[in-house]
């Protein structure tokens, strides 16, 4: 008997995800350039583009900060407070709470032990550039002649997701020395991975701006490189085209004057295209074939239709 619609049988209806890569440098002549740099009077971070911030067609590449859990001890004023606030909010999002109601802080491997990073650049890049989320193992942080790369597996237990600690294979940094979050686009980079390569940080908690801080750290930015991951979710619907289905049109032409299909008929039907519909019988997606099908009682079919979303 001819058909013009067929329901799907449960083991012809399949889900599926696939993560599409894109791999993206972020070189240093970008971050050195001043012009590039949109500066505020807060001083609690900067943003750097890849062209003057004025131009419609600048694309914003990260926000750079500075947090310190010591300064405002050392020297109390309104920029380390700054520092410690920034600290405790970051913190907050990204570590979360201990039973007891404190921030539990930041901390990473060191030798057999765990130490805790309480001086710290932040580097937060745009969710148009993280997508989902990073692609953790091909991080990679070049500066001042020393590279910085993710240290282990990953972790989960943070409310911002999941994430890697940072190394870095600048001799004198003891311990690994960041975390990146990549669900969130964050990386946590100590100031102890700028031993040697930054001289005067020591200075900075008694600085009356915190502008001197981004100005080192940009200026030994040679490259950061990253993947991100976008995930695909599929449907792939199986249809299946059986000898006896579709051999029917409802073109006039297809029956003669009394309806009929006229014996022997050399009458033929064309698939040119699929159309999904649900319960109610109502179009919720169509399918287009590149070029017509012939359909047969001798010829059957295995259609596969794609939805990503």
């Amino acid at each position: 008997m001819a058909t013009t619609s067929k329901k799907f049988r449960a083991d012809e209806i399949n889900n599926i995800v696939t993560n599409v890569h894109e791999t993206l440098p972020v070189t240093g002549s970008l971050v050195v350039d001043n012009n590039n740099v949109k500066s505020y009077g807060h001083d609690r971070y900067i943003s750097v583009y890849d062209a003057d911030p004025v131009l419609a067609s600048a694309n914003q590449l990260m926000d750079i900060s500075y947090c310190s859990k010591l300064d405002y001890d050392v020297s109390p004023n309104d920029v380390s407070k700054d520092r410690l606030t920034m600290y405790n909010q970051f913190s907050q999002v990204l570590t979360g709470f201990d039973t007891d109601g404190s921030l539990k802080g930041f901390h990473v491997a060191s030798g057999s032990s765990t130490q805790e990073i309480i001086n710290f650049f932040v580097v937060a890049l745009p969710r148009y550039l993280v997508k989902d989320k990073l692609d953790g193992k091909d991080f990679k942080f070049e500066y001042g002649g020393q590279t910085i790369t993710v240290s282990g597996s990953s972790s989960d237990n943070s409310p911002a997701g999941e994430f890697y600690e940072l190394q870095t294979d600048n001799a004198l940094t003891q311990g690994n020395c960041g975390i990146l979050y990549i669900e969130a686009g964050i990386a946590l980079i100590s100031i102890e991975a700028f031993d040697g390569v930054i001289l005067d940080y020591a200075d900075w908690s008694t600085n009356p701006t915190t502008m001197v801080a981004y100005d080192e750290f940009r200026g030994v930015f040679e490259k950061m490189t990253f993947k991100n991951t976008v995930e695909v979710n599929s449907t792939i619907y199986t249809c299946q085209v059986s000898f006896g289905d579709f051999n029917y049109s409802n073109n006039p032409t297809f029956t003669d004057a009394s309806g009929s299909i006229p014996a022997p008929s050399d009458k033929k039907t064309y698939i040119t295209g699929i159309g999904l519909h649900g319960p109610a019988g109502e179009l919720l997606a169509t399918a287009k074939l590149s070029q017509p099908k012939e359909k047969t009682n001798a010829k059957n079919y295995l259609f596969n239709v794609r939805l990503d979303y």
